[in-house]
């Protein structure tokens, strides 16, 4: 009887395993997670733009604007938006959430495996360094 009972209970095991992976896949698939790639592409395209701390911009507000470029451009956006009170300090660290565009403007999915790190400071000339990238 004990056999038994190991037997159903490792077959049920593998077949959860199997549920799980094909579940993940199906996400994937479904654009609710960014695939690594993706998150590569975009993250080289943000240093480029000067959004690895070697950048200067007038307001953090700017360099926000230019990483929503970037995403745009790689068919994401930003779901969360800074507002007058997150950049009112000389400093500070966000994590913005990422959604997957989709066909109807008004119904983005929201990415589950990433979002956008944001971190500014104000530097001795006025101008602000910005270090953002897709984690």
């Amino acid at each position: 009887m004990k056999k038994d009972l190991r037997e159903i209970f490792s077959l049920t095991s593998a077949s959860r395993a199997r549920r799980t992976k094909s579940l993940a896949s199906r996400k994937l698939g479904s654009a609710q997670m960014m695939r690594d790639a993706d998150r590569e592409k975009i993250n080289e395209e943000l240093v480029r733009r000067g959004l690895d701390g070697n950048g200067r911009f007038e307001k953090p507000g700017y360099a926000h604007a230019v990483a929503g470029e970037v995403l745009e451009r790689h068919g994401y956006e930003l779901t969360d938006h800074l507002s007058g009170w997150h950049t009112s300090r000389e400093q500070n660290t966000l994590n913005l959430s990422v959604s997957r565009k989709t066909s109807d403007p008004f119904s983005p999915v929201t990415v589950e495996n990433t979002a956008l790190f944001f971190q500014y400071a104000k530097m001795p000339g006025g101008k602000y360094e910005v270090v953002s990238y897709l984690g």
